[in-house]
């Protein structure tokens, strides 16, 4: 996942602007940063990037809707969780993307610009150019 990061945040952390966080390779130190840092175990951090399920005042998952108001269902006819990001498994995300980019920020140092900050695969947008598609995922 691309993680583009405010210019300000890339300043003071002294870090490229756009990092990138591939989760299908996790160094070993890595992890352990993670879990000694952070408390989050490698299940957690996945499951935190993946969402978390929304519940109700009452603890029922809820469901994704259509604009209709019917439940959407996957391929296999199953209901479509309804789930909201983790913004502290990004932030761990966001951490480890830059110390692979060679810059080794404490944990309890490093924040980011949470409405600035993008999370998502899209390119930066260069002048001229047409923007990508729309599917930065975004905390809010």
């Amino acid at each position: 996942m691309k993680i583009t990061l405010t210019a300000e945040d890339a300043d003071r952390i002294g870090c490229p602007q756009v990092v990138e966080f591939d989760d299908t390779r996790i160094m070993t130190r890595e992890a352990i940063a993670i879990q000694k840092t952070t408390g989050y175990s490698l299940e957690g951090l996945g499951r935190g990037l993946t969402g978390l399920p929304v519940k109700d005042a009452a603890g029922n998952i809820q469901y994704v809707t259509g604009e209709d108001g019917t439940e959407v269902r996957d391929e296999f006819g199953h209901r479509s969780v309804l789930r909201e990001v983790d913004i502290e498994a990004l932030l761990v995300a966001a951490w480890i993307a830059v110390r692979r980019a060679g810059v080794k920020v404490p944990w309890d140092d490093f924040d980011l610009d949470l409405f600035g900050t993008k999370f998502g695969d899209d390119e930066v947008v260069d002048e001229g150019k047409a923007p990508p598609s729309e599917t930065t995922t975004s905390p809010t």
